[in-house]
């Protein structure tokens, strides 16, 4: 991956050029995220309180061209009010719609830097955390195409156990994982009537079908 940036010496305006090769000789299918911190303001006051200055950012999503305007509201009748445009183009091949998110504790979480963005977990190891945006819809869909991607290599053919439980987002979660796993050809086992289905009944579901499968 290469990115080109370029700025303009006779406008506000910076393009950003980012070039991906693949360079094997498997397709591939990549999730793009275009991700700006608007201030339209001082740098001063957005450094000393950042969450208190961007109250007065206000976006609107044009989604026929595939921006998103950003507006910083006038605290008073005279003073100049900054616009910007922040835009994704695409010059190869696009499948799917172009989504957008601009509240930043849906997309990078309450209080979380932007370095929160790359898939983490828990101190436990297997559980992430939807409100601090380390576990966002986009890591849940690149996570579970990874599975799929893992299964078709192994040429592994059993079903997968997927359940929720009563945290947050879990069943929004968990119907985007269907979506991927469906597109993929594969078989999902799941709770009845929509049930919680904890860790540990995963588990045990899991070792009962494995000892079915192999007596």
């Amino acid at each position: 991956m290469e990115t080109d940036v370029a700025i303009a010496s006779d406008d506000d305006v910076e393009l950003r050029r980012v070039r991906i090769t693949n360079r094997s000789s498997t397709t591939r299918k990549l999730d793009f995220t275009s991700y700006a911190e608007i201030v339209l303001g001082d740098a001063a006051a957005d450094a000393a309180h950042p969450a208190f200055e961007k109250l007065f950012v206000e976006t609107e999503i044009l989604r026929d061209a595939q921006a998103i305007i950003c507006e910083r509201r006038a605290r008073s009748s005279d003073e100049s009010t900054p616009w910007m445009v922040h835009l994704l183009v695409s010059h190869g091949s696009v499948k799917g719609d172009f989504s957008f998110e601009t509240d930043r504790m849906r997309f990078v979480g309450r209080g979380a830097p932007v370095a929160a963005q790359r898939v983490v977990f828990g101190t436990s190891g297997r559980r992430g955390s939807a409100f601090d945006g380390t576990f966002n819809e986009r890591h849940v869909l690149a996570v579970t195409q990874a599975i799929c991607d893992f299964r078709r290599a192994r040429d592994i053919t059993g079903p997968v156990f997927l359940g929720i439980d009563t945290h947050a987002l879990s069943e929004p979660a968990c119907a985007s994982g269907l979506e991927v796993l469906a597109a993929n050809g594969v078989n999902v086992m799941l709770a009845t009537n929509d049930e919680y289905a904890p860790t540990p009944v995963i588990s045990h579901a899991i070792l009962t079908y494995n000892r079915v499968a192999i007596t």
